[in-house]
């Protein structure tokens, strides 16, 4: 079988220092603004259903017997089921592992950790290719420009 190689642009990111947790992706995908979007409007709306419940730092309802607990299971499969859907599936157990996406860090959640270090690492990366992309056309345009008229072809 023949191979087509190409520069996809991915990345892997080891995550928290281990190497068993490797993270690929290109974090210069523009899919990820639409993905992560519908993603965050889906958490926001569900997220709303456990105000007032009481986690604990792993991210379990304190009442495990309760209507919240069930919530919070719940919440954790959407969650986990959003973070696939924003980057392929399986992703959520490379990133988090048995832990809950709702688990407490810092006095923030843990997925919300990760979206930060996410922000952290997808803008610069976006801002240089998009840079590198409009000296690229430049470029092209500047050839495009120096060409005799009638010369250009539709």
């Amino acid at each position: 079988m023949e191979k087509l190689i190409f520069d996809d642009g991915c990345k892997e990111y080891e995550i928290n220092g281990d190497p068993n947790r490797v993270l690929r992706f290109n974090p210069a995908d523009i899919g990820f603004i639409e993905r992560l979007e519908g993603a965050l409007q889906n958490v926001t709306k569900e997220m709303e259903s456990l105000k007032g419940i009481k986690l604990s730092p792993t991210g379990n309802a304190l009442d495990e017997a309760s209507e919240a607990a069930e919530l919070v299971r719940g919440m954790n499969k959407s969650l986990r089921a959003s973070f696939d859907q924003i980057f392929y599936p399986g992703a959520a157990d490379v990133v988090f592992g048995a832990m809950n996406p709702l688990a407490l860090s810092g006095g923030h959640t843990i997925y919300e950790n990760f979206l930060k270090a996410f922000v952290a690492i997808v803008k610069p990366t976006m801002d240089t290719e998009v840079k590198a992309t409009q000296e690229h056309l430049e470029k092209y345009k500047s050839e495009y420009d120096r060409m005799p008229a009638g010369s250009a072809q539709n």
